[in-house]
């Protein structure tokens, strides 16, 4: 029996990354979740915009958002709702992917305030 010694080089830069991780507000395509800080109801949606983008519009001036109408229906809601109530769930690289993604976190959560009001039924046969 012989041994054979393998030698294999690296590059240290290969250990690290060169670039600085985003911070979180700045994220986009991802899919994320609203949790309520006073009822614990929830909400999950997916935007390709900058999540802190997103967060703002739910808490202040998207009027016909789930979260927006939740929060200003109940005072003590209001007053406990912040950015810190949102999070990320995932990423995805495709509009599609993220549409898909979205709709799988959807249906293994079920959160309460993602009721549809309408819906196509698609079959395959």
């Amino acid at each position: 029996m012989s041994i054979k010694v393998v030698f294999s080089s690296f590059k240290i830069k290969d250990l690290f990354s060169n670039k600085d991780p985003l911070p979180k507000q700045v994220k986009s395509n991802i899919v994320y979740k609203f949790q309520c800080a006073n009822c614990n109801v929830s909400y999950i949606g997916e935007t390709t915009r900058h999540f802190n983008t997103r967060i703002n519009e739910h808490l202040k001036t998207d009027k016909h958002s789930h979260v927006y109408k939740h929060t200003h229906s109940d005072e003590k809601c209001f007053d406990s709702c912040n950015e810190k109530c949102f999070s990320i769930l995932d990423t995805a690289r495709t509009k599609y992917q993220l549409k898909i993604k979205e709709g799988l976190y959807i249906e293994w959560e079920r959160p309460e305030l993602n009721r549809q009001v309408f819906h196509y039924s698609i079959s395959i046969n």
